[in-house]
């Protein structure tokens, strides 16, 4: 939520560098494309089938259920990928 409000996801992406949020529902929100609606809980406005809708655009979480706790673990192991394999300099 920070990077947000700073503008930085942005900026890196106008860098051409592809940011990601950490907390689940901060990337929900950045996911969505929405804002958050509340400073501890970004995503409380949004239910379990907009969830559902939202990470199904993401090619990590397509196989997730409706158990917010698998899309939990599935974001996880998405993230433990993402850091293997990305240019850290």
């Amino acid at each position: 939520m920070t990077s947000d409000e700073t503008r930085l996801n942005r900026a890196l992406d106008e860098a051409g560098i592809v940011p990601y949020e950490t907390d689940l529902a901060d990337l929900i929100i950045q996911l969505g494309e929405d804002r958050p609606s509340h400073i501890v809980v970004p995503a409380l406005h949004k239910n379990r089938a907009e969830i559902r809708e939202i990470s199904g655009a993401a090619e990590e979480m397509r196989q997730a259920n409706s158990a917010l706790q698998t899309m939990q673990k599935t974001v996880s192991a998405a993230f433990r990928q993402r850091k293997r394999l990305a240019d850290l300099r």
